[in-house]
């Protein structure tokens, strides 16, 4: 009683989002299944070492390259962390979106890009190409981001940098919730390393002019860049933009709908260097990178992940990120541009929806235990089909048996014994198998509906990733329902 007296203040505030937490109502249906998948990633991605640390100052060449963190919050403020989530790092040119984002609220679209530009540069970040009109391609890369402090010093006349970056960094704290800190240390050693950077402002002023002073401008900059944030943090910032600027874990809001669709919108085509155009065709995500090893990514109205991993590849990306991201992509229905398909896409989970394939196989199989004829024929069905494909793909032996008993565990949430397999697997011969298959299923696609037809599918393709096995598009068991 004495807890509901204390909890009962919170309580009625978020009666809402408790209704929906019991109704299971919230943008990751599954949470539980939801991050054992993150696990699985993160393990997958874990043993790449590929890639070398950003060297140009000391705090970045001498950060551990071995740290490896993973982190997720959904628009509703479901968590998740794995890794070195704790350890604060620099946000370098994760700072950059925010800072536009600012810029758009205190002076507007239209005065903001009469200094900045929205076009991807596809060149490297620290460029000296500007456009044709002399103004920054867009406020991702270093001139934009440049000219961007620029413009939002100018709109705090007579401001200190320093009272600039703590009014920015309060920004951030907000988006997070979380403290947010400043390395003096990084901001120091940016400035003394920042020939380029300097040579970019002075070129800007002596074409286009700058709106506020140089030096204020640069250490605005600088400092902005040096901000530190953990991994955990950061992916709840990018749940801010993710829920249109409000922070999912305080539920206020910092950025106007209108300036997060800005914001993302220039992330997708320029926030990763010049690589953001092959991360958004192969990702489709609305993505910025540090050269601290920080990768953010917004998925609109579903939450926002971050990694953190020093390693960079040769764009200033780092490695494990980028492969992170491309193999959620490659599991989930994240992609922009995913929905085209007319909801279907192979094997790839919608975690939005309470009834993916795996939930499924785990009702088929309660279902089929209990006496349900029509699932104790579709329980049979799937274990026939993961029985064929491995028959054709190198047998039943020991390790053919435990990669069926794997792939029946992940979608049916019990275990395989091997005599229900053996029992399974009659057919007149291996080489017949996926033929036999296809006529049983072919017979029975009248009372096969199409979750029905996805779990079989998915089994097969589960169990062929899993042997390596390259098998053409016409000996695989799809029904055609």
């Amino acid at each position: 009683m004495l807890i509901i007296r204390v909890l009962g203040q919170d309580v009625a505030s978020n009666v809402f989002l408790i209704s929906r937490i019991l109704r299971r109502d919230l943008a990751v249906a599954d949470f539980d299944e939801f991050r054992r998948d993150l696990d699985s990633l993160y393990e997958l991605v874990e043993p790449d070492r590929s890639g070398a640390n950003a060297d140009y100052i000391p705090v970045l060449r001498d950060a551990d390259p071995e740290r490896w963190g993973v982190a997720f919050c959904s628009v509703d403020g479901q968590r998740y962390a794995r890794g070195h989530v704790d350890d604060f790092f620099s946000i370098q040119s994760t700072s950059k979106p925010i800072t536009y984002g600012l810029a758009l609220k205190e002076i507007g679209s239209v005065r903001t890009h009469e200094w900045i530009g929205m076009e991807p540069s596809g060149r490297p970040f620290n460029h000296p190409e500007l456009l044709p009109d002399q103004r920054p391609y867009n406020p991702m890369v270093n001139a934009g981001a440049i000219m961007t402090c620029s413009v939002l010093a100018s709109a705090f006349e007579g401001a200190l940098p320093r009272e600039l970056i703590d009014y920015v960094a309060s920004i951030w704290e907000r988006m997070c919730g979380s403290l947010v800190r400043l390395s003096e240390e990084t901001m120091l050693s940016e400035k003394a390393t920042a020939d380029n950077n300097f040579a970019l402002a002075y070129l800007m002023r002596g074409r286009k002019g700058l709106p506020a002073p140089l030096e204020n401008t640069l250490d605005l900059y600088f400092g902005l860049c040096s901000l530190e944030l953990t991994c955990d943090s950061m992916a709840v910032a990018a749940a801010t933009l993710a829920n249109g600027g409000v922070c999912p874990i305080t539920g206020e809001r910092v950025f106007s709908a209108e300036v997060v669709k800005s914001v993302l919108s220039l992330m997708a085509s320029s926030g990763m260097y010049n690589n953001a155009g092959e991360f958004f065709y192969h990702i489709g995500i609305p993505a910025k990178s540090g050269v601290s090893g920080v990768v953010m990514v917004v998925i609109p109205n579903f939450g926002g992940f971050a990694t953190f991993s020093p390693r960079l590849d040769a764009f200033g990306n780092s490695v494990r990120g980028v492969q992170f991201f491309r193999k959620l992509v490659a599991n989930f229905t994240f992609h922009t541009f995913d929905n085209i398909s007319g909801g279907f896409n192979g094997f790839k989970k919608d975690p939005t929806r309470a009834g993916f394939p795996q939930n499924n196989g785990r009702l088929i199989r309660w279902a089929a235990d209990l006496g349900d004829m029509e699932m104790q024929k579709l329980h049979a069905l799937f274990v026939r089909t993961l029985a064929a494909v491995a028959l054709t793909c190198g047998g039943l032996d020991e390790a053919g048996v435990h990669r069926v008993q794997t792939i029946y565990a992940g979608c049916m949430r019990g275990f395989l014994t091997r005599e229900e397999l053996t029992t399974s697997a009659v057919f007149s011969s291996s080489v017949t198998a996926i033929d036999e298959l296809c006529e049983e299923i072919a017979k029975a696609r009248d009372r096969l509906d199409t979750r029905a037809g996805e779990l079989l599918f998915e089994g097969a393709l589960l169990l062929l990733s899993r042997t390596g096995a390259k098998v053409s598009a016409a000996a695989t068991p799809r029904p055609q329902l």
